[in-house]
C-alpha cells in the first residue's frame, strides 16, 4: 500500500512537471510554431505521459474515490514549482488553498 501511495505522489509530481515544461514552452513561444518546435514542449509531453501511465498503474491499486480527490497534489506541486523557479508571488490565501487541499488530501487518503 505504501508503493501505491509513493507511487500516486510520484504520478501528481510528474504532471506538475508536465505543466511546468509547457509554461516554460508557451514563455519562449510567439505563436503555435514556435510552440511546436520547442524542446520544452516535448519535454512536457514525456512528463504527462509517465503521469498518465502511472495513474493508470494506480487506479489498479486503489479506489478511484481516493485516487481522483488525492491527485489534488498536482497543485502543491504546481505551486512549489512556480515560486521556486518561476519566481511567482505566493500569498497567504494560496498558502491557505494549498494547506486545504493537503487536509482533504489526508483525510481522503485516510478512511
Amino acid at each position: 500500500m505504501i508503493i501505491d501511495y509513493s507511487m500516486l505522489v510520484l504520478f501528481t509530481l510528474f504532471g506538475a512537471l508536465g505543466s511546468f515544461f509547457f509554461k516554460l514552452s508557451a514563455n519562449n513561444s510567439e505563436d503555435l510554431t514556435h510552440l511546436l518546435k520547442n524542446f520544452y514542449t516535448y519535454i512536457g509531453i514525456i512528463f504527462y505521459i509517465i503521469s498518465s501511465i502511472l495513474n493508470i498503474i494506480v487506479l489498479l491499486a486503489l479506489p478511484y474515490t481516493v485516487v481522483l480527490p488525492c491527485s489534488s497534489i498536482t497543485y502543491i506541486w504546481s505551486l512549489y514549482l512556480s515560486k521556486t523557479l518561476l519566481s511567482e508571488k505566493v500569498g497567504r490565501l494560496k498558502m491557505a488553498g494549498i494547506a486545504f487541499i493537503l487536509l482533504g488530501t489526508i483525510v481522503i487518503a485516510a478512511t
